[in-house]
């Protein structure tokens, strides 16, 4: 099932089913969020969690107990029953039961709210411990955006930072693992802005640390723009298929990472994951503006 929400500026549409964003428009019709085609990529934006991306091996581990699980964890393909809503927001809840507990073995609450502000979506992710012992986890959002717009060529398009940086790169490896890591900045005209290619993924996504926490998707050809805050994330992607020319990019704001290549992860030790104590809540914030 879907549901709408709407303000004076946007709508937005939503799935039950891993709270995934459908669709984010202005009152003249505008589409911000891609519609999925399955030549290129057929999902829109889904929600990461417990872990991102790929697990070397296809589990991770927690005291010595095996977990397998595909990439980006369950909740994208969860069915979300508790569900709040009101004119401009919605809430998507789940706690933890014995299908989780097969896939992660703690007790949880997993909140996602979305609340429509003006020109933008703001986006809260909190995860709460209902659990005797530390939870851990990892969480990110996967927003793929319209690029190019207005008729613009995708090659118009460019990523511009908020402010100068010294980013890192994660490599990865031929089996799309991490491998290392390299200095980014040299790839950044005036430390801030990234022209857009289709072949910048050719060699899998751009993962990035140490980056602003604030990036755009511009053009000089057009007045449209993207806006994405994560001041709460640790590493920011961008990817598309690779040896495509997909019209569009995707935009993620992450507390994870693929694991190492070689390497199963705990995941209590893996990098950028979270720990919340008993009884406590952790709330990451990303916000999407629109213009």
């Amino acid at each position: 099932m879907n549901h709408k929400i709407q303000n004076s500026v946007l709508c937005a549409e939503f799935s039950d089913i891993g709270g995934e964003l459908l669709s984010l428009r202005n009152k003249s019709g505008l589409e911000y969020v891609w519609q999925g085609d399955e030549k290129y990529w057929g999902g829109r934006s889904p929600i990461l969690f417990p872990y991102c991306c790929r697990l070397y091996g296809g589990y991770y581990t927690y005291k010595d107990e095996k977990y397998a699980g595909d990439i980006h964890g369950f909740i994208k393909d969860t069915r979300f029953d508790n569900i709040e809503k009101g004119e401009d927001f919605i809430a998507f809840k789940l706690t933890a039961n014995a299908d989780t507990r097969r896939l992660y073995p703690f007790d949880f609450e997993f909140e996602l709210r979305y609340t429509l502000e003006e020109n933008s979506l703001k986006c809260d992710i909190t995860v709460k411990n209902l659990g005797n012992d530390p939870l851990y986890y990892c969480e990110g959002m996967h927003p793929g955006f319209n690029v190019p717009l207005d008729g613009t060529r995708f090659e118009d398009w460019y990523l511009e930072f908020s402010e100068p940086a010294a980013p890192r790169r994660i490599l990865f490896s031929e089996s799309k693992f991490c491998c290392g890591e390299s200095d980014f900045s040299g790839e950044l005209e005036s430390g801030t802005r990234l022209a857009l290619t289709h072949s910048l993924f050719d060699n899998e996504a751009i993962f990035l640390t140490g980056a602003a926490k604030s990036v755009s998707i511009k053009s000089d050809r057009s007045q449209r723009k993207i806006k994405i805050d994560y001041p709460d994330s640790s590493a920011v992607g961008f990817w598309q298929p690779e040896h495509t020319d997909a019209p569009f990019v995707c935009v993620e704001p992450l507390n994870g990472l693929p694991s190492f290549d070689g390497k199963i992860d705990d995941i209590e030790k893996k990098l950028f994951s979270r720990c919340v104590e008993p009884e406590k809540s952790h709330t990451d914030t990303v916000k999407i503006t629109v213009f």
